[in-house]
């Protein structure tokens, strides 16, 4: 037999180029995994993250507004149980009292619902056995916000629902030709507080916590 040639083996080498596309290559996906993680941990933490304190405190007076206490003007109505003659419909005077049967006067505005049916029923025991009272809101005319300057309708408005500044102004039919809306201040009665409104920052820069609750007897006023 003839002798067996020796198998040749062929050894490629990559060259220095080849190592360096790899090298670029493990690189970017390294730093592909890393930009993927912290996307997700950025969504996890934007999840749990708390809202600002300054927001929440908008937010919840939007949604409840203060507690209703009765004023000049409103129509309440008082029910005495199993007394007829002692329940019926009452207008609060402008000096926040009214006349009732059997008590004389009592004062009524700055007290909310619930208050002043508990100190009718205290006064009521003095002269009935165990009486039950109950007090209903018929109308409210007491509160009212107020809009002035350059608006189309100036004037005061019933708070008889939850209203923004925003709204308010919508209310009023918007602003004349030449009023300074960057300028609006709302002249606030509890603890002579005046507060700024630019209406134009909250249009061209989406700024919404501008955009606070009415009170009852805030004025608006557009320069």
């Amino acid at each position: 037999f003839p002798p067996r040639q020796p198998d040749i083996v062929q050894i490629i080498i990559p060259s220095p180029r080849y190592f360096a596309m790899t090298k670029k290559t493990i690189t970017q996906a390294i730093l592909s995994c890393h930009l993927a993680v912290f996307l997700i941990l950025s969504s996890l933490i934007s999840g749990w993250a708390v809202e600002p304190e300054s927001v929440k405190k908008i937010s919840a007076d939007s949604q409840t507004g203060p507690l209703y206490k009765i004023g000049p003007g409103d129509l309440i109505e008082i029910l005495v149980w199993k007394e007829p003659d002692l329940s019926r419909i009452f207008s609060v005077r402008i000096d926040g009292w009214v006349s009732i049967p059997l008590l004389g006067e009592v004062q009524a505005a700055g007290k909310s619902i619930p208050e002043l049916a508990t100190f009718l029923e205290k006064r009521y025991r003095e002269v009935i056995s165990e009486p039950t009272v109950s007090v209903i809101l018929n109308e409210s005319k007491s509160w009212r916000y107020y809009v002035i300057g350059e608006v189309q309708h100036s004037g005061g408005y019933p708070l008889d629902t939850p209203i923004t500044v925003l709204q308010a102004l919508a209310r009023s039919g918007g602003f004349q030709e030449w009023a300074k809306t960057d300028e609006i201040k709302i002249f606030r009665s509890e603890n002579d507080t005046v507060l700024e409104f630019n209406f134009k920052s909250l249009t061209r820069k989406n700024d919404p916590h501008q955009d606070i609750p009415l009170r009852p007897g805030d004025t608006i006023l557009v320069p």
